[in-house]
C-alpha cells in the first residue's frame, strides 16, 4: 500500500489479470479482506479457462490499486471478489473494475453478472447499487467473520447488455 501516490482516477488502467499476478493480488488481497488466501489459491482461480480477472494498476502498471474476479458459469459471471486498496477507495476504482467486468461479460455472451456482499458492508452496497445491481436474494449466515459472528450475504444481480 503508497500511500504516498497522488489518486487520480485518470492515472489508474486496467489489464488483464492471468496466473503471473497471483502474488501481487494476494497481497492487495490479504490487505482488502485480512484473509490469508494463498496466492496459490488465486493462482488456481486465474489458471481455470473460466476465470474472469482485471487489475485496476497506477503509476506505469507498477502500482497494483484494485482488482475484480470472476468466473463464468454458462449464462451468469459470478463476481468473487471486488478489492481496492484503502488508500483509493472513493476515488472510482470499484466502478472502473466493475464496468471493465461487465464488458468482458458481454463480449462472451453472459447474460447476468451476479455476487454476494455482507449486508453490513455499506460501502459495497452503495458502489452497487449505483452500478446498476440488484438485490435478487439473502444467504442467512453466508459470512463467518473472525470474531464468530455471522452475517447474512445480500445476493446481487445485473443484466449484461451485448456489446
Amino acid at each position: 500500500m503508497n500511500t504516498d501516490v497522488q489518486r487520480d482516477i485518470s492515472t489508474v488502467s486496467l489489464l488483464l489479470a492471468d496466473p503471473s499476478h497471483a502474488a501481487r493480488i494476494a497481497a492487495l488481497h490479504h490487505i482488502v479482506f485480512r484473509s490469508e488466501t494463498p496466492s496459490s489459491a488465486i493462482q488456481d482461480l486465474l489458471s481455470d479457462s473460466g476465470a474472469m480477472a482485471f487489475m485496476a494498476t497506477s503509476a506505469g502498471a507498477k502500482t497494483l490499486v484494485g482488482y475484480v474476479m470472476g468466473r463464468i458459469a454458462g449464462d451468469d459471471a459470478e463476481i468473487l471478489w471486488v478489492g481496492v486498496d484503502t488508500p483509493w477507495r472513493k476515488c472510482g476504482v470499484g466502478s472502473l473494475l466493475l464496468r471493465g467486468f461487465e464488458r468482458a461479460a458481454a463480449n462472451v455472451d453472459v447474460r447476468r453478472i451476479v455476487f454476494e456482499v455482507a449486508v453490513d458492508n455499506e460501502a459495497a452496497l452503495a458502489l452497487y447499487k449505483k452500478a446498476g445491481f440488484d438485490r435478487v436474494g439473502t444467504r442467512d449466515g453466508y459470512y463467518q467473520r473472525s470474531d464468530g459472528d455471522q452475517v447474512d450475504a445480500a445476493v446481487l444481480a445485473k443484466a449484461v447488455a451485448k456489446s
